[in-house]
């Protein structure tokens, strides 16, 4: 794969500075959520929302610049971490917006954590079982290799 510092190519640079951009704005205001709002359960659900759009946005933008197959596995997780935060902040977050906080418990919180636990472990462990994706390949964008996994039907 070509080192970041030889691709010349204005698209992919441009994917960089937008995902660079997007991962700095989430941060900003994750951060400022949390230090006006985090003492409060809204608020809280909030700041995971950004949180995990954070982590996502983090995810991608590491996983478009990875050099090799081991740092876009940890990008790979990060992705995914934010992706699957999401889905369990949204719902979290809609009940208590909602005024259904009595539904928001321990219990729940566990059981809305099942998919995610069991996607991470599947992430993770991919390289030894093939459970996420089959493999990764170098695809060319714009004349820099990007790897991308392939799936089997």
């Amino acid at each position: 794969m070509t080192p970041l510092q030889m691709v010349n190519d204005p698209g992919y640079w441009g994917l960089i500075l937008l995902h660079t951009i997007a991962a700095g704005l989430m941060g900003v205001v994750t951060v400022d959520l949390y230090r006006r709002f985090g003492r409060t359960l809204l608020g809280r659900g909030f700041t995971a929302m950004g949180l995990a759009g954070l982590l996502w946005t983090t995810g991608a933008l590491a996983r478009l610049a990875a050099p090799d197959a081991t740092c876009w596995l940890s990008a790979m997780v990060v992705r995914t971490a934010g992706k699957d935060l999401a889905t369990v902040a949204v719902i979290i977050f809609v009940l208590i917006y909602t005024g259904n906080r009595r539904w928001v418990t321990w219990r729940l919180l566990a059981v809305l954590a099942v998919v995610p636990a069991v996607t991470q472990l599947a992430v993770l462990s991919n390289p030894l079982t093939g459970w996420y994706h089959d493999t990764l390949t170098a695809a060319t964008v714009g004349g820099h290799a990007v790897l991308t996994p392939t799936y089997s039907n």
